[in-house]
């Protein structure tokens, strides 16, 4: 596939020495593969998520990924 802004991002992102900066780079990774239509989610199932403070979730093209939900606190 050819998309630099993904390999760029997963390559900075194996690169990375703290969490933060590793997590800011697989984000921009998730955000590029989605944008070009890369991947593509083949099903998105109804699911009722409850968040409490100190945990957090994004949503990245539309839909909720669980890998993608963060405990921060």
């Amino acid at each position: 596939m050819k998309n630099p802004a993904l390999h760029k991002a997963f390559a900075q992102g194996a690169e990375a020495t703290t969490d933060k900066a590793r997590c800011a780079a697989y984000q921009k990774a998730a955000k590029a593969l989605i944008s070009q239509v890369d991947a593509v989610p083949l099903v998105n199932d109804p699911f009722i998520y409850a968040l409490r403070k100190g945990f957090s979730a994004k949503m990245l093209g539309g839909s909720l990924d669980d890998p993608i939900l963060r405990i921060t606190g």
